[in-house]
């Protein structure tokens, strides 16, 4: 009777000998694992490449605190002067939730962004907006004359000379975007300056007006008294005159 082999048994020694049978096989597996590395090491480059991308970097304008970047950027609100972003860091929501009266947000409740390092208004966290605003509900919202940006670093090309194009374009976008922000707001503040002059202007001239008014029946009273002194003098001229004769 033939002894029992257990099944594992003969599963190795099939397995050895194949590995005699072919003894190129072993060679195979370590070409295998070697391209397997070379992947996982491609991989990781292309990976901290992409890391390396450039960033648009968004501060807060009174401390510069760093509270965000452009791989976090949703979209821009040209209208109420927004940028909205998924995550950031360093900011903190007010204790008081609050109500826009005006506006494209008229009736829209949201928190107050603030810069964590000194306290200042950043933006807004909206809980409720209109169907025209719902992209930006629950997000972070800043408002572009609370904010500044820059640039870091340039496009970077990849080992194989291709350089990201969705990545750069995105930051070219983004860095669009806050420009032409950048540059309305510098308009909207020259017409402000321009309208505060104007009604300085006419401020002036209604002060002008209103004494000019105010002056007119002043000096009828005084022609009236200085009528009333005359003749008052002239009564007592009289008089003295009027003794004497008699």
């Amino acid at each position: 009777m033939a002894p029992h082999v257990p099944a594992i048994s003969r599963s190795h020694s099939r397995t050895r000998q194949h590995e005699v049978a072919n003894p190129e096989s072993e060679e195979i597996e370590e070409e295998e694992e070697i391209e397997g590395e070379q992947l996982t090491e491609m991989h990781s480059q292309e990976t901290e490449e992409e890391g390396a991308m450039p960033l648009v970097v968004f501060q807060c304008s009174t401390c510069r605190s760093i509270f965000g970047d452009s791989y976090a950027f949703v979209c821009s609100t040209e209208q109420l002067w927004l940028i909205t972003l998924s995550h950031v860091a360093n900011v903190a929501l007010a204790p008081e939730v609050q109500t826009a009266n005006t506006g494209l947000d008229a009736g829209s409740s949201y928190y107050e962004l603030l810069c964590h390092n000194c306290q200042a208004v950043l933006g807004r966290k909206y809980l409720t907006t209109p169907v025209a605003l719902d992209g930006i509900r629950d997000l972070f919202s800043f408002s572009t004359e609370a904010i500044t940006s820059y640039t870091l670093g340039e496009p970077m090309q990849k080992a194989e000379g291709e350089e990201d194009e969705w990545m750069k374009l995105a930051a070219a976008a983004c860095h669009a975007t806050i420009q032409k922000l950048a540059a309305d707001r510098s308009e909207v503040t020259r017409l402000r300056e321009e309208m505060e002059k104007v009604k300085g202007l006419m401020v002036t001239v209604d002060d002008r007006l209103a004494h000019l008014e105010g002056a007119a029946p002043e000096s009828e009273e005084e022609v009236e008294r200085d009528q009333e002194q005359q003749q008052t003098t002239r009564q007592h001229g009289r008089n003295p005159r009027h003794r004497t004769d008699s």
